[in-house]
């Protein structure tokens, strides 16, 4: 099933240049739709790399600086014209096609599903940019089902173990019934956190066994600290929009009142914040000071410990490895980052 892959970007040809290329490596049946919001110049080089394509459709829109959270609905407003089914993500990331028609394949018979997705990976290179060769592997959100009947119970289980859910696969015309409010958000992280959120209440959650996404954690993505994203000028009032917003869905999602769903809202928010307020970047150190202790042993002994401590061909830190169960899934994402050239 042909599913919209949605990459917004602004001012990153370089990235996007990799990502078309990997796509049409594949000759992905999926479309690739991007909303650019660079100047003229990132604009050009992008559309003179679309036109080298051959194997993959892309529709491309030049919405010069239009914010990240508008860019995405909007590219999901066009998608809806010819593609049932959408995912995002960003412009240094990949989606394994055969995944995402697997994902819709589900979705297509099972209603009660709002999204779906498959395993992911966390991939770090030894420089900057695009392309270099692969220093670290990690696992990115494990296996992340929500099956709960109802609402709340979905509210409580995705909280104890939140995911970007913003990633899965989503029935178009649903994913823009849950962005409604979503465009009135400014900041990215605010915008996630109700999205993420209004997916569960409104439906299940899937978990598919595959590889489905791979993350590119490289020096170019900035995220605020969590301290400094709270203290942010705009923080309160699109704070107080996620929770109206999210009350309303659950209001009209359960037999709660809307009083009793605020106060729940609120309560859930309340403890999603105090985790949040945890440093979350160990994961991404772990990852990033394994990779770099490995390099200082010799092959044979780096071998041997990835024999004797690795044995699960389901762990993504295998994947460069033919014992991994997703090796040739990967391979091409490894063929596309190695490259060091453009399309």
């Amino acid at each position: 099933m042909k599913v919209a892959i949605l990459i917004p970007t602004k001012n990153r040809p370089d990235f996007i240049e990799r990502t078309l290329a990997y796509y049409d490596s594949l000759k992905s049946v999926h479309t690739v739709f991007i909303g650019d919001a660079s100047g003229p110049e990132a604009s050009a080089r992008i559309a003179a790399a679309i036109k080298r394509l051959s194997n993959v459709e892309v529709r491309y829109f030049h919405w010069e600086d239009l914010g990240a959270n508008q860019t995405l609905v909007k590219l999901a407003q066009e998608a809806l014209r010819e593609c049932q089914y959408c995912a995002f993500h960003g412009d240094d990331d990949f989606f394994v096609p055969s995944s995402l028609s697997k994902c819709a394949e589900f979705l297509s018979r099972n209603p009660s599903y709002r999204i779906a997705q498959g395993r992911a990976a966390l991939m770090i290179l030894d420089r900057s940019g695009p392309y270099g060769e692969i220093r670290g592997l990690g696992d990115y959100w494990g296996r992340n089902a929500v099956e709960e009947e109802t609402s709340t119970e979905r509210c409580i289980s995705f909280e104890k173990k939140t995911f970007a859910s913003q990633f899965s696969t989503h029935r178009t015309e649903e994913f823009l019934q849950d962005s409604q409010d979503y465009l009135e958000i400014k900041e990215p992280q605010v915008g996630e956190l109700l999205h993420n959120f209004t997916f569960v209440i409104r439906g299940k959650s899937k978990f598919i066994d595959c590889l489905y996404l791979i993350r590119n954690i490289h020096e170019e993505i900035s995220h605020p600290r969590f301290w400094d994203w709270i203290l942010q000028e705009d923080w309160s009032s699109e704070y107080h929009k996620v929770l109206n917003s999210l009350s309303l869905a659950l209001h009209e999602s359960s037999d709660l009142s809307l009083s009793n769903a605020k106060k729940f809202v609120t309560k859930l928010l309340n403890e999603f914040m105090e985790k949040e307020g945890q440093d979350k970047s160990g994961v991404v150190l772990a990852l990033s000071l394994s990779a770099r202790l490995r390099s200082y042993l010799p092959l044979s002994l780096r071998s041997a410990i990835k024999d004797v401590v690795i044995n699960d061909s389901r762990d993504m830190r295998l994947l460069r490895s033919r014992k991994s169960l997703f090796y040739y899934e990967f391979l091409p994402v490894r063929n596309s980052v190695s490259m060091n050239k453009l399309i």
